[in-house]
């Protein structure tokens, strides 16, 4: 029967203790029982750390086995390609739609635009006419006028024509019979300004070049270009550029055109783009307050009276903090020109 022996701290040996502490002489070789014992011993942490590192380098560096594509994951992608063109189709239809749309407005916007314009015509007309009015009584009040002549309207009236249809059609058939010139030479102006005034927003001269530029509800009249009102016989861009370059120089942006009649105003404002300016249009008939006056002077850099001593209360915007140019020309170009030049 054996008998186990146990070992006292006397009995291990300066070798044993190596050998548990994992040190062993160097040069000296290690029995069968200590590598035995140094299998059986569990691993210290710093050896299971490098064991793990030593796995994972050789894992790194084993070759990669390229991931196989399945009959599965290609419909996949066929299908999430279809989804993104199917989006794709729908955010292009919409904004198709969208364009469609946007046109649509549009032409909605031009047409209130063109009804509005027309209605301010006959607004001003209906004005004009009862400033006229206005006017007349005035003067008859005041005892500074004659008793008034009768009217054309009310010739014809004692001749049977009635009403103002009834006229038209008449003067429609004296023009094709060419018997208009006889009743031209016998007619005279009750109020020369006032049918000055009419005909300068009623009638339009303008040669073959700028016939285009005839608005709405106008009568044109085709003349030489010297006598045109758009050109004048100068050169409508260059005097266009010219003017709006000597502004933009004096650092003018706001720009008020006193005198004209609405028409020309409509055609300075068609010619003269730039979306740096702000043009503010003040008729020729029209009657500003001194309140209005003050306003007009404060909210511009520049003033061009437009045709000078004939616009009302032109003198009243002279020697205001604006700097105010005044103008004779009547053709768009030359009045143009002629503020550019005093612009310099």
């Amino acid at each position: 029967m054996a008998t186990s022996v146990k070992r006292t701290d006397e009995d291990i040996t300066f070798d044993d203790l190596m050998s548990q502490m994992g040190v062993r002489r160097m040069g000296r070789a290690v029995s069968r029982e200590q590598k035995a014992r140094e299998k059986q011993r569990p691993p210290t942490p710093q050896q299971r750390a490098e064991t793990q590192r030593a796995a994972a380098r050789k894992a790194l560096q084993a070759p990669q086995a390229p991931a196989r594509t399945t009959a599965t994951d290609l419909v996949g992608r066929i299908n999430e390609l279809e989804r993104q063109l199917a989006a794709a189709r729908a955010a292009l239809s919409a904004e198709q739609e969208a364009r469609v749309q946007v046109k649509v407005q549009r032409a909605a916007l031009q047409d209130e635009r063109d009804a509005a314009i027309s209605r301010a015509d006959e607004m001003e007309r209906r004005f004009e006419e009862q400033q006229l009015h206005l006017n007349r009584l005035q003067r008859r009040i005041a005892g500074s006028e004659a008793p008034a002549s009768p009217r054309l309207v009310d010739v014809l009236e004692e001749r049977g024509v009635e009403g103002l249809d009834e006229a038209s059609f008449l003067i429609r058939g004296l023009l094709a019979a060419r018997q208009l010139d006889g009743l031209v030479s016998v007619l005279q102006a009750e109020d020369p300004i006032a049918l000055l005034a009419w005909l300068e927003d009623r009638v339009a001269l303008l040669c073959d070049d700028h016939s285009s530029m005839l608005p709405p509800g106008r009568a044109g009249l085709t003349v030489p270009a010297k006598r045109c009102e758009v050109c004048g016989g100068s050169e409508l861009k260059r005097s266009v550029r010219d003017f709006i370059d000597g502004l933009l120089i004096n650092g003018m942006t706001r720009v008020s055109i006193v005198g004209g009649s609405p028409r020309g105003h409509r055609m300075l404002q068609k010619i003269v783009q730039h979306r740096g300016l702000k043009l503010q249009f003040v008729p020729y008939l029209s009657r500003r307050t001194p309140g209005q006056i003050r306003s007009d002077l404060d909210n511009s850099d520049v003033i061009v009276v437009w045709q000078g001593a004939g616009v009302p209360q032109a003198e009243q915007y002279v020697g205001g903090p604006s700097r105010v140019i005044q103008v004779q020309q009547r053709s768009i170009a030359r009045f143009l020109g002629e503020a550019a030049e005093q612009l310099r």
